[in-house]
């Protein structure tokens, strides 16, 4: 990505299908997610504006790290004085300055509560401590083991494809806006090409915020079923670790955002089923990021 603000670096790519509702329709609980965690019935206290309900949807995470001082220059300016992302040791590339592990997501969030959507998020794990906290590890993958007990992951920006999206989202705590536009398009795999992601996201402005392509799997051959191949064997297991795939059941993760003008920052949970459908991803094509995003 350009070097501009941020200090992006994205090593890794892994899709990951969030939640398998098996085709299920809005309040069906086809996985055990659900039935720890039932939809309201209609009319029942708290109702929808109460829990956001993700039945299908795929997303796309760019894992990498940003410049350490800029993530937090970033968080000052917006009012946040609290909040300090975790940092691991920078190397050669970076100077010695330590770095910040961000994940940038790309979601088809096929079949929810609200209906379907697309969202581009930009998140990464953070504490609230007076100094900043270094990990003992390598890479946003190897550090998901070790982030300490104190850690959200602290959701930066957030685009979505509609407005109304975007406004349960915003009720979450995340800062979400409408994208001027936001263009998916998914093309199978074939005996050429791998299984491919295109997308275009626009901020409201209309400035461009990520172009580009994912392949999320290999070319078909006769035997195959479209997979990353044999090579890719241990970054699956990788993935697999950091984000589920840990057989049935559920895990909690707590979230936090940008503080609103009042300064008040809302956090809340999510529940993700263990049993992920985790797997690698490689670039289709050139990764294009606007200014926001850059180093």
């Amino acid at each position: 990505l350009p070097h501009r603000t941020l200090g992006v670096a994205v090593p890794l790519l892994v899709a990951v299908a969030l939640v398998d509702g098996r085709g299920a329709g809005a309040g069906d609980r086809g996985h055990g997610l659900f039935a720890a965690f039932p939809p309201p019935r209609p009319g029942a206290p708290g109702g929808a504006d109460s829990t956001h309900f993700v039945f299908d949807a795929e997303t796309v995470q760019l894992v990498g790290t940003a410049a350490a001082e800029a993530v937090e220059a970033y968080l000052r300016s917006m009012g946040d004085a609290r909040w300090r992302p975790l940092r691991i040791a920078g190397g050669a590339a970076a100077g010695g300055a330590p770095r910040a592990l961000l994940s940038v997501g790309i979601g088809d969030f096929r079949n929810t509560s609200v209906g379907r959507y697309f969202e581009l998020a930009v998140a990464f794990p953070a504490c609230q401590d007076e100094e900043p906290i270094m990990l003992d590890c390598a890479n946003f993958i190897a550090c998901q083991d070790r982030l300490p007990d104190c850690a959200h992951t602290y959701m930066l920006r957030s685009l979505a494809s509609s407005p109304e999206a975007a406004d349960v989202l915003h009720k979450g705590g995340v800062d979400s806006k409408a994208a001027a536009e936001f263009l998916v398009e998914t093309t199978e795999a074939t005996r050429e090409v791998g299984r491919r992601l295109a997308f275009v996201v626009r901020e409201p402005d209309g400035e461009e915020m990520l172009k580009g392509a994912i392949e999320t799997s290999t070319p078909l051959s006769p035997n195959d079923a479209g997979g990353m191949g044999d090579d890719s064997v241990d970054a699956v297991g990788d993935a697999a670790r950091a984000f589920g795939s840990r057989g049935p059941g559920f895990r909690l993760q707590l979230f936090v955002g940008l503080p609103d003008v009042s300064g008040e920052q809302l956090r809340h949970v999510c529940a993700f089923p263990s049993d992920l459908d985790v797997r690698p991803a490689r670039p289709g094509g050139e990764l294009h990021g606007g200014n926001w995003l850059g180093a």
